[in-house]
């Protein structure tokens, strides 16, 4: 691939496009299978949300090297999977939603999503003109000098 067709920042608006329909089909499919409706299309919006504030650091730092890209995608992921918990358990103990759906719903969303977010993610890496690490420029001996 040539210089010119390298880029420096992550496509954030392509990657929202494909979680916005993946976690719209997903619902969709499972809104036939899975009772409640409503626990269903709860975690559908639940995970979808913790991708995207999940992604926000990758767009925030991805810019500086591919090394802070990869350490700010862990941190969104950890973001992203303290979210998902947090509704899981709002939704078993304050709303009173059985267990198994709201268990089952959340892995049959979180894993199509956690695969086009690292998809996404591994594309920038990829494609990106960025360097391996981002230098910091240190006073040697000789500057001392």
């Amino acid at each position: 691939m040539d210089q010119q067709t390298k880029k420096t920042t992550f496509a954030f608006g392509r990657c929202t496009l494909w979680l916005t329909c993946a976690a719209t089909l997903v619902a969709a499919i499972l809104s036939l299978i899975i009772e409640p409706v409503s626990c269903v299309g709860l975690m559908a919006g639940v995970v979808w949300g913790s991708s995207l504030m999940g992604m926000t650091p990758v767009v925030w730092f991805g810019k500086l090297s591919i090394m802070s890209t990869l350490y700010a995608y862990f941190a969104g992921a950890g973001v992203r999977i303290v979210l998902c918990l947090a509704a899981v358990v709002v939704m078993i103990k304050v709303m009173n939603m059985p267990a198994h759906t709201v268990v089952i719903s959340l892995m049959a969303v979180y894993l199509p999503l956690l695969f086009i977010e690292v998809q996404q993610v591994r594309r920038f890496i990829l494609t990106a003109d960025l360097p391996t690490t981002v230098r910091q420029s240190k006073p040697g001996p000789e500057a001392s000098a």
